[in-house]
């Protein structure tokens, strides 16, 4: 029985959730316009739980994207995308948050 941990598989699906929680929100901003104050005191809650919770799955994938890199599992696929994911979401972050 391996007892090793897979940690990289689970980092590769949080990232995918990470992406789709992109991908909805973005949706959702462009297709809900804002109408009045109602609207935009829902949107804004809407917001803040979906930030919080796409937060905390890009905490957690980072921190087992480190444990898969320190525990040298193997490489394939699920090895090297949440590496460049990761770090792709780092980058526009900082980007954004600069400008």
């Amino acid at each position: 029985m391996d007892k090793s941990k897979n940690y990289r598989k689970w980092s590769f699906i949080i990232l995918i959730l990470v992406f789709i929680i992109d991908l909805i929100v973005i949706d959702f901003y462009i297709e809900h316009p804002i109408i009045n104050d109602y609207d935009m005191n829902a949107f804004f809650l809407f917001l803040k739980i979906i930030g919080f919770t796409n937060l905390f799955l890009l905490i957690t994938g980072i921190i087992l994207t480190v444990l898969f890199i320190k525990n040298k599992e193997k490489k394939d696929f699920m090895y090297y995308i949440p590496i460049i994911g990761y770090l792709y979401i780092i980058v526009k972050t900082i980007i954004i948050k600069l400008f």
